[in-house]
């Protein structure tokens, strides 16, 4: 195990959004020693306000508050009359809950027994599936 240095400082990405996709390339310049990595991490500071009363995407769909300390509002944009399956996930990619949303516009979720920090709700219909990132801070 160690500690390794990034061969350039991470400093270059002050003022870069820390939202997107993100790729850790591993280089092994000694040849034939073997080696396996078994984790990694990265922590992300960043000063953006995360304060947003609603947030309105193309979807259909509207979370709030965000943040919320416990309980959020999923409401369906009336144009989206199908069902929807309504995915709650963890940083890690790990499915938290479930469910089916039926046609009816209105759905809670009461996150209040989770710890604080981000998760992503995936709302998908038969045409399309969109993620939403929202911030539990209690």
């Amino acid at each position: 195990g160690g500690t390794f240095q990034p061969a350039t400082p991470l400093s270059i990405f002050n003022g870069i959004a820390a939202s997107g996709v993100w790729t850790l390339n591993i280089i092994d310049n000694a040849n034939q020693d073997g080696g396996t990595v078994d984790s990694w991490g990265l922590e992300i500071c960043t000063n953006n306000s995360v304060g947003v009363e609603s947030f309105t995407t193309n979807s259909g769909f509207v979370v709030f508050p965000n943040p919320s300390t416990a309980i959020f509002h999923i409401r369906k944009n009336t144009l989206v009359s199908e069902k929807c399956n309504l995915r709650l996930a963890n940083t890690l990619g790990q499915t938290i809950v479930s469910n089916e949303i039926s046609t009816n516009q209105n759905y809670d979720i009461d996150l209040g027994n989770l710890e604080s920090g981000m998760y992503f709700i995936t709302v998908t219909t038969n045409e399309k599936s969109e993620t939403q990132k929202i911030y539990l801070a209690k």
